[in-house]
């Protein structure tokens, strides 16, 4: 049994019913109620309103009486199921998002609890629960690995419980945003809404609304996100969700300031603000960031007065162990003058996994200060970003377009080179890998269109290359005396692994390919301990005398 299923009016209430419908429902059963099971239920639909106004200590003392009355009762589903969202409020009261850099052993206790209830669910309905909201631990302590796995087995698990499956769905669509996996998180929120629609449960729909809306802004499209936002507090607002109001309307008071409004912007923000102090405990997250828009804004008006605005802020954020805002008022003081600040919220952008707003950031700097400095940062961090790529290159274009053609040859370099170690992944074992070590090589050489090598690895005066099996001895012979031509004193070792294969190209911010069947350490001692403008071939490999032979003519041409 669950919860609320003695109760179904009162189920049917909590997910569509405005807050003041739902208190009547509440009063008027609990003066009629008298089965020990439907004051159980009660309790918890109590215990459920306050968690959906954001009284997350009222819903966490509901939650724990309710789940003892359903241990009395012997009702050990509907007691398990309490359980887990008495843990569920405990992790929002104190909770810390992953995208604001959360301290994970703030949630051991919750993150042992849900999983011993997942492990000894006699349901599994309760294991479903339990996984899920152990991901949502998870991602409250900053194990973004954990977290997907656990909201991955709830979801692969959750056939045919659809109250259950929406919620899930809601979970990992904002995992996936954080994450920058937009395809994934736009198909899976489209799911929840839809899903959440379906069942009446309106906080769920603005829920996958909110999260649709962060989507689109990470994608550069203002209006869509808009749209979806101003769904998302419509919605919230319908049925009381404080938190899910107070989120839309810091972001779209965010989005206000984008689009240089940011009269409207401090409206928006100071009914957020307004909003996230209204509870208990208050959202203490959304009303730092409320106040930190607000104080934008207000010196984007030319009040002075924004300037302890942002100050404010900071405490909050500082209080609350928020690294994420932190970062973004030490921004707005340097971008206001207030303070030099630039590189402290660029590192912590950077450390908490940030790149756009990160390249939003240097954009924004460039325009202040000396471009070139910022140019090759920017290509690197805004390739996930379209619409931030973009407007870098048409800078480029009209300023340095040697800087952009320079670029774009990288960008081909490197994609010829990335491409060639996936199809290598798929051709049978054996490699010839080398290493060369040279004080010029101070990043890794990528191939040209006619070689037959990729870099597999490097770092500054080494590089790691290596061949396909099948190379011809002529091919492989040509490239590296090209490589000696260039730099007479080169050093290089050369070994044949017959069971080499390349795994898995590198991602992007990865420093090299995974290797199979590959001992790069006698190839690393021995090139390093070589004499300048040496080639050394480890093993007995008859075809690789053609190599050493190309490498001695490459110095006499």
């Amino acid at each position: 049994m669950r919860p609320l299923d003695p109760l179904p009016t009162l189920e049917a209430a909590l997910r569509g019913k405005p807050a003041p419908d739902v208190c009547a429902l509440l009063d008027a059963l609990d003066s009629s109620l008298s089965e020990p099971c439907e004051r159980a239920a009660l309790t918890f639909g109590r215990g459920a309103l306050a968690f959906r106004d954001g009284r997350s200590e009222a819903a966490r003392e509901a939650f724990a009486l309710a789940a003892d009355g359903f241990d009395a009762l012997g009702e050990l589903e509907a007691a398990a199921l309490a359980r887990c969202e008495e843990w569920l409020a405990r992790i929002r009261r104190g909770g810390v998002p992953l995208e604001h850099g959360g301290a994970g052993a703030r949630f051991s206790d919750a993150r042992a609890s849900l999983e011993a209830l997942a492990e000894a669910a006699t349901t599994e309905r309760v294991a479903v629960v339990a996984r899920h909201y152990l991901g949502t631990a998870e991602r409250a302590a900053g194990n973004l690995e954990a977290t997907q796995r656990s909201l991955l087995q709830a979801l692969s698990s959750s056939a045919g419980m659809l109250p259950e499956r929406a919620p899930i769905l809601n979970s990992l669509g904002t995992i996936y945003v954080l994450t920058g996996a937009y395809g994934a998180a736009t198909s899976l929120l489209e799911h929840a809404a839809e899903l959440a629609r379906c069942l009446g449960d309106v906080v769920g729909e603005a829920i996958a609304f909110g999260q649709l809306g962060s989507a689109a802004l990470a994608r550069g499209d203002r209006e869509l996100a808009r749209r979806h936002l101003r769904r998302q507090e419509w919605l919230a607002s319908r049925v009381g969700d404080t938190f899910g109001r107070a989120r839309a309307l810091v972001l779209l008071a965010e989005l206000a300031l984008e689009l240089a409004r940011p009269d409207e912007a401090r409206a928006i923000a100071d009914e957020a603000f307004a909003l996230a102090t209204s509870v208990h405990p208050p959202l203490a997250v959304w009303a730092a960031q409320a106040v930190r828009v607000s104080g934008r804004a207000r010196l984007e008006l030319g009040d002075p007065a924004g300037a302890q605005a942002l100050e404010d802020a900071a405490q909050r954020f500082a209080a609350a162990g928020n690294r994420l805002g932190g970062a973004l008022v030490a921004w707005d003081r340097s971008r206001h003058g207030l303070a030099d600040a630039w590189d402290v919220a660029a590192w912590e952008l950077a450390s908490l996994g940030l790149e756009q707003r990160l390249a939003l950031l240097f954009l924004e700097r460039r325009a202040a200060a000396d471009g070139a400095t910022f140019d090759a940062a920017l290509a690197a961090v805004t390739q996930p970003f379209e619409h931030l790529s973009a407007a870098h290159e048409l800078e480029l274009l009209h300023r340095r377009p040697d800087a952009l053609a320079s670029e774009t040859t990288r960008r081909v370099r490197a994609g010829r080179s990335l491409a060639r170690l996936a199809a290598m992944g798929l051709a049978p074992r054996g490699l010839v890998v080398a290493a060369f070590a040279h004080p010029s090589l101070v990043a890794p050489s990528v191939p040209d269109a006619a070689g037959q090598g990729v870099v597999v690895g490097g770092a500054p005066s080494l590089a790691v290359w290596a061949w396909r099996g099948d190379v011809s001895a002529g091919d492989l012979a040509r490239e590296v005396a090209e490589m000696r031509s260039q730099l007479p004193e080169l050093r290089a070792v050369l070994a044949w692994f017959s069971a080499g294969r390349v795994v898995a190209p590198p991602l992007r911010g990865e420093p090299s390919a995974t290797l199979d069947g590959v001992d790069l350490e006698p190839l690393y001692a021995t090139v390093f301990a070589a004499s300048a403008g040496s080639l050394t071939v480890l093993g007995e490999v008859a075809a690789l005398t053609l190599v050493r032979d190309a490498w001695e003519a490459a110095v006499t041409r």
